[in-house]
């Protein structure tokens, strides 16, 4: 008896022994089979661990970031994948998981931030978004939907701001913007209201303040403007590198109250400046001679009072007085 008992923990370990030196074996065809654990290049890291049958995978193979912590699980079923979860490195939070179908995403996968929390969903058939995609705030509330089909984007599209008020609103066809679409301020008055066409604007699109007065309309033609007008707000003109070239208020489509004009011409100046918490040097841009070249007031719009001109130098070079558009 006790003859048995030693022959069989002897076998019971040489099949042990056997089974450990048979990771990352080949078979006489050159075949990869059994349990299989793949490195780094040039590193003692793990890449990944998984098992083969006649050179195909099975069942799960667990992938590795160089620091030890799991990356992702693939799960085989016949050789095909069928499974997939990635994770973000160190904390090990689920980064995506979904299914797969002759290698292709299909079905719901989920996309999640750093802190677990779920950020999208979309829907797939055959490695193509189908149906509806949705992309979460971090209370939870949708904040973009979009419906796809064949892979582009096909249907309604929404965006909403974080307290639930509709941001826009309008239609996909194959992939490109078409028909009517609706801006919304976050407490749900009106923005802009427009049509695409082919993926341009067209035709007449009104832009709207925040208290529901039109600030701006404008005519499109293939993506272009043909006629705009100004109705109520404070204008700015821009020139390159967003520099100020003048600001104008309207009121009811005319110009009202002061205004300012600049020169065009101006440079930069570079300085060497220290971050006071970082302690680190980094360079300023500082613009020079975007001065002022005239300035007065508006009525109905039409020059009223007292209007200054500049040179490039700032210096005032003359001063004319206007009485509703007739230089006095």
């Amino acid at each position: 008896m006790f003859r048995f008992i030693s022959i069989s923990l002897l076998s019971i370990m040489m099949s042990s022994t056997c089974w450990a030196q048979e990771m990352n074996v080949m078979d006489e065809a050159g075949r990869k089979q059994g349990p299989w654990k793949k490195y780094y290049e040039e590193s003692t890291s793990v890449f990944y661990e998984g098992s083969f049958k006649d050179d195909q995978p099975v069942d799960t193979f667990t992938y590795f970031y160089r620091d030890g912590s799991i990356k992702g699980l693939m799960v085989y079923l016949s050789s095909e994948l069928v499974e997939a979860t990635t994770y973000y490195p160190k904390s090990g939070q689920v980064m995506a998981m979904g299914r797969y179908i002759d290698q292709k995403k299909d079905s719901t996968w989920k996309y999640y931030t750093q802190a677990g929390i779920l950020s999208s969903v979309e829907q797939y058939e055959r490695g193509a978004k189908e149906g509806e995609e949705f992309v979460y705030f971090e209370n939870g509330e949708i904040a973009e939907s979009t419906t796809h089909k064949d892979g582009l984007r096909n249907g309604p599209w929404q965006q909403k701001y974080d307290n639930g008020q509709v941001k826009v609103s309008g239609t996909f066809i194959n992939d490109e913007l078409e028909g009517p679409i609706n801006y919304f301020f976050d407490n749900g008055a009106k923005e802009i209201i427009g049509k695409f066409k082919d993926g341009l604007r067209e035709g007449t699109w009104m832009y709207f303040n925040s208290d529901g007065s039109v600030r701006y309309q404008a005519v499109y033609r293939s993506g272009e403007i043909v006629k705009e007008r100004r109705e109520n707000g404070v204008f700015e003109e821009r020139g390159p590198d967003d520099i100020l070239l003048s600001s104008y208020i309207y009121k009811n489509g005319m110009r009202q109250g002061p205004f300012k004009e600049y020169h065009d011409t101006f440079s930069y100046e570079y300085e060497e400046v220290v971050d006071p918490r970082s302690g680190e040097t980094y360079t300023r841009q500082n613009l020079i001679g975007n001065e002022v070249k005239r300035e007065g007031t508006f009525k109905d719009d039409k020059l009223h009072g007292t209007v200054k001109h500049y040179n490039e130098k700032g210096i005032l070079i003359k001063t004319e007085n206007y009485i509703d558009g007739i230089l006095q």
